[in-house]
């Protein structure tokens, strides 16, 4: 599993996965195009 965007939830010992941070490594602008639907 890829580690590098997982962030720990503040006050918690759990982890998330930060997707917003990870799709927009890959190209800038991208996760505000994406659908919710």
């Amino acid at each position: 599993m890829n580690s590098e965007f997982r962030k720990t939830l503040p006050g918690t010992q759990l982890d998330y996965f930060d997707a917003r941070a990870a799709v927009e490594a890959l190209k800038p602008g991208a996760y505000a195009t994406l659908p919710y639907t």
